[in-house]
């Protein structure tokens, strides 16, 4: 870890380094850690979702009053591979939030891509009109697609041993599309910052041979609805 990177974090990271702690962080530095990246930090008005991934959010072993609730939580989850647990989207004026009542709620493919919209800040696909929201819509999604079509390869390709129960994909872009708008102005590699998707939450990583069916159906199903939004 660069100490003169992190003396150009927030005020308090500075003040720790220059009180005395810089000698202690260099020595905690040197012990195992895990290091947590703030994924937002590039973005001036961040929108995220988290989607929960998969047909069921339960290992197989898990006790049998466990398999219920979790299957309970949201029937559909079967069906899509996939449910939204929350998002914060950028209206202009301040970030709205979604809960996890939000996700359950969404009952009907129909319904979970008038989600998707919400957060993509799509009236209609962006496709049916030139304007400079439906513009930048499509760029981000465009991007998100090219990512996550990189994850379902590895999953079809690559992954025959690992499923991942109870996994996330988290999605973060830029709400402001008048900075956007505005940074582009400007001759500079990072006048526009790409959206950011990550595979998150392994806590509940297991190996299972053939690989995460279930993963793969809902990336399939997930890309499908973005790919008609775009």
């Amino acid at each position: 870890v660069d100490l003169d990177i992190l003396e150009e974090g927030d005020d308090t990271t500075k003040n720790q380094l220059k009180n005395g702690g810089r000698r202690l962080l260099q020595q905690r530095l040197q012990q195992p850690h895990l290091l947590l990246k703030n994924l937002t930090a590039p973005f001036q008005y961040p929108n995220i979702i988290d989607i929960k991934m998969g047909t069921q959010t339960y290992e197989p072993n898990a006790p049998p009053s466990k398999k219920v609730r979790e299957a309970s939580k949201y029937p559909e989850q079967a069906e899509f591979g996939f449910r939204i647990v929350g998002m914060k989207v950028y209206n202009g004026e301040e970030h709205r939030v979604w809960d996890k009542s939000f996700g359950v709620g969404l009952k009907t493919r129909d319904e979970v891509k008038q989600g998707f919209m919400t957060f993509f800040q799509c009236s209609t696909t962006c496709n049916n009109t030139n304007s400079k929201s439906s513009l930048y819509a499509k760029k981000v999604l465009c991007s998100v697609i090219q990512q996550l079509t990189r994850i379902k390869c590895w999953f079809e390709n690559e992954n025959d041993a690992l499923a991942f129960y109870a996994s996330s994909i988290l999605i973060v872009y830029d709400g402001c599309e008048d900075c956007f708008a505005e940074r582009s102005e400007v001759s500079s590699p990072v006048a526009y910052q790409e959206p950011i998707l990550k595979m998150i939450d392994f806590a509940h990583v297991c190996r299972q041979s053939g690989g995460d069916a279930g993963y793969l159906k809902g990336i399939r199903n997930l890309l499908s609805i973005l790919e008609e939004i775009c």
